[in-house]
């Protein structure tokens, strides 16, 4: 999917799954689209590696960024918002916490919760 696509099912979805899961702090995330994780951490457009994530949420920035490389359809576009706005609500330094405990990303209850609320992506379809 290209930029535009993205942002038109942002723009539909992105209030509705605001509303459901709630607000955590004064603003939610803005939501930014990348070609891929690389672009978004060096500003180079030509930037590649071999990661190839969906999705990321910049705490510092306050941006849920979404990787129009590997995003396919809509669905995507729908399961990786509500994924990010999950760490989003998630608390400060949660993530590192259970890293630092011996967790991965396959096991990270910070991350196995925002696979659960993806399973929502329906309701905002």
């Amino acid at each position: 999917m290209n930029k535009e696509e993205i942002l038109n099912i942002a723009n539909e979805v992105y209030p509705k799954i605001a509303k459901h899961f709630g607000v955590k702090r004064g603003s939610i995330p803005k939501i930014e689209v990348y070609r891929n994780v690389f672009v978004a951490l060096t500003g180079d457009e030509e930037a590649e590696g071999e990661d190839t994530p969906t999705g990321r949420y910049d705490r510092e920035n306050n941006e849920i960024q979404l990787y129009s490389d590997y995003i396919p359809n809509k669905e995507e576009v729908i399961r990786n918002i509500i994924h990010e706005y999950t760490h989003y609500l998630q608390p400060d330094g949660l993530d590192k916490k259970y890293y630092d405990q011996g967790y991965t990303y396959q096991n990270n209850p910070a991350e196995l919760e925002a696979l659960r609320a993806e399973e929502k992506w329906h309701l905002f379809a």
